[in-house]
């Protein structure tokens, strides 16, 4: 018996979760830079990046385990999730001002 369904659907979470974590590393890259030349609103977005990779692939996992399995990646969404949401707020309210007034 087969412990992995590849549907449609879950080849659509593949692809994208490889996207986002194309995405991630591009910003995890950036990141590498001194700390002093690293702005708030970068970590805050690589941070929602990652949440939103590691949602894709639980969202892979869910459509290719077995019923029984397939309830732990369930279970894990919500956090990953309400992590992502929590930076993307962040980020927005640390946005910066494309004309900074001085």
């Amino acid at each position: 018996m087969p412990t992995w369904y590849l549907t449609p659907a879950a080849l659509g979470y593949l692809t994208q979760f490889i996207l986002a974590l194309m995405i991630t590393g591009y910003f995890g890259a950036r990141l590498m830079a001194p700390r002093a030349s690293r702005p708030a609103h970068t970590v805050l977005l690589t941070g929602f990046f990652a949440c939103i990779t590691l949602l894709a692939l639980l969202f892979f996992l869910e459509a290719t385990l077995l019923p029984t399995e397939r309830l732990y990646a369930l279970f894990l969404q919500n956090t990953a999730l309400g992590a992502g949401i929590v930076l993307l707020l962040q980020f927005a309210y640390r946005f910066p001002d494309p004309f900074p007034q001085k």
